[in-house]
């Protein structure tokens, strides 16, 4: 029987970000979106990343829960999403 996982929240927020970064496709969906504040379709990120459906699900609402990003009709960076997105640039440059 199939049983519906709850999230883990933690009491600290970083904990709650770094716990979803670390999570497999988490960081490619942000940089898919960052690229000019891209808003993109469910459909173009499937096809794009080449991921199955469920776990591109998940990872959507993962990133939503935390107000990462937003949907209307496409998903977007909120303004939060965005200063997260310049400081993984930053840490992608120290290399």
């Amino acid at each position: 029987m199939y049983k519906k996982q709850t999230p883990i929240i933690y009491t600290c927020n970083a904990q709650n970000i770094m716990k979803l970064l670390g999570k497999k496709w988490s960081l490619e969906l942000l940089k898919k979106f960052s690229v000019d504040n891209k808003k993109i379709t469910f459909t173009e990120l499937k096809k794009d990343l080449r991921i199955s459906q469920k776990v591109l699900d998940e990872r959507l609402k993962e990133l939503e829960t935390n107000k990462l990003i937003q949907k209307d009709t496409t998903y977007s960076l909120t303004p939060l999403g965005l200063k997260l997105n310049v400081l993984l640039k930053e840490i992608e440059s120290l290399q």
